[in-house]
């Protein structure tokens, strides 16, 4: 998959989980005094690419929602984790330390599908 920066949504495949991470002020560095902090991610089984800069990949897109209700919300997302789901939206480069995959997506829309096998599984 690729995105395209002159269509910039995308619609992704995955399954979707819900990660602990750590926040400001260090992210990380300073595990004692970081905060913590919940983030959904969908792991794709095929890498996602972004057209403006081939060597972006990822098999992990972080998700932002909008809304705290609503078809397209963290409320949904709740209800949706260890599931399949396709999510669509627009998805951007990371850019800042609460960015924590490659490729991010503000999420437009989020239900439950079906995941394809791949041969071998």
């Amino acid at each position: 998959m690729t995105t395209d920066p002159a269509e910039p949504a995308l619609s992704i495949t995955g399954i979707l989980t819900k990660r602990r991470v750590f926040g400001p002020p260090g992210y990380g560095e300073n595990p004692d005094s970081d905060g913590r902090r919940l983030i959904y991610v969908v792991a794709t089984r095929e890498k996602v690419k972004f057209a403006s800069d081939p060597t972006i990949s990822t098999q992990n897109v972080q998700l932002f929602f909008s809304y705290d209700d609503g078809p397209a919300s963290r409320k949904t997302a709740d209800g949706l984790v260890k599931r399949c789901v396709e999510v669509s939206g627009v998805a951007t480069e990371a850019q800042v330390g609460a960015e924590y995959t490659p490729l991010v997506m503000q999420v437009e829309r989020l239900r439950r599908s079906a995941c394809r096998k791949m041969q071998g599984d």
